[in-house]
């Protein structure tokens, strides 16, 4: 980083850049390099209710200080985001505290609970998408309703693929590293199931539902392509986590 108030012409040079619209990195120099602000769609600010993890003063001066001028945050928060009248709260925690912009998630279900809507219309004005994270929402005809009013709110649906009855006590990836040191593991189908069930919602057009988690190296019930459009994340899944010990034959670290 450098201060733009010490080096003026430089200043002159970036904003010029930038005001032409820019969209890529502005080199100046072999040592400085701006890029465009840097936006995440996945974080866990804990506030309210579990600001001791992560508060949205803490967890947005961190992201400011790695280049990002925007987050959205999941709704794994107390009160859940279900309701016009909780997501207040943590509107105006944000309005308070946030040093970027923030876009919260709003909840899919009441509570995250996976029995009935959230309120989808009263949040829509205020919420980047719609995400249960953390939990598969388990039945079928509570997820096709989440998605049917997610497309009439022209709205995206975040969704946690994980088929509870397939987990069978797993904490763990069910590869390799988990066979060798005698962790249980989960296997993929808990979460294929459940993407195979999105796949098939009927009337839903041909949207598919982002899938904030799901695993590489194993066959993929998505090609490359589709997995990709999908927003896959896998920075917090189980098989990073035996990446890096020698031999290591699983998915691509990031």
């Amino acid at each position: 980083m450098f201060d733009c108030r010490q080096r003026k012409r430089q200043q002159e040079e970036i904003f010029d850049q930038l005001r032409c619209g820019v969209d890529s990195p502005v080199v100046l120099n072999d040592d400085i390099i701006v890029f465009p602000g840097f936006c995440d769609v996945h974080v866990h600010l804990r506030e309210p209710g579990f600001f001791y993890k992560e508060s949205i003063k803490s967890g947005t001066t961190a992201a400011a200080a790695g280049g990002y001028t925007q987050v959205c945050c999941m709704p794994n928060v107390s009160p859940v985001p279900d309701s016009l009248q909780n997501l207040q709260v943590m509107l105006d925690i944000i309005k308070r505290d946030a040093l970027i912009n923030v876009s919260p998630y709003g909840a899919i279900t009441r509570g995250e609970q996976g029995l009935e809507l959230s309120d989808m219309r009263q949040l829509a004005p205020y919420v980047c998408a719609f995400s249960d994270d953390g939990k598969g929402v388990q039945s079928e005809e509570v997820m096709t309703a989440a998605m049917e009013k997610a497309r009439s709110l022209d709205k995206v649906i975040a969704a946690h693929c994980e088929d509870n009855a397939l987990l069978c006590g797993g904490y763990i990836h069910d590869g390799e590293y988990a066979r060798l040191h005698g962790h249980k593991g989960i296997s993929p189908k808990s979460e294929y199931a459940q993407i195979e069930r999105l796949k098939a919602v009927p009337r839903y057009g041909r949207k598919v539902p982002r899938l904030p988690h799901f695993r590489e190296g194993e066959r993929q019930p998505y090609t490359t392509g589709q997995a990709r459009r999908s927003g896959r994340d896998m920075r917090n899944r189980s098989p990073l986590s035996a990446a890096f010990r020698p031999g290591y034959k699983g998915g691509r670290t990031l």
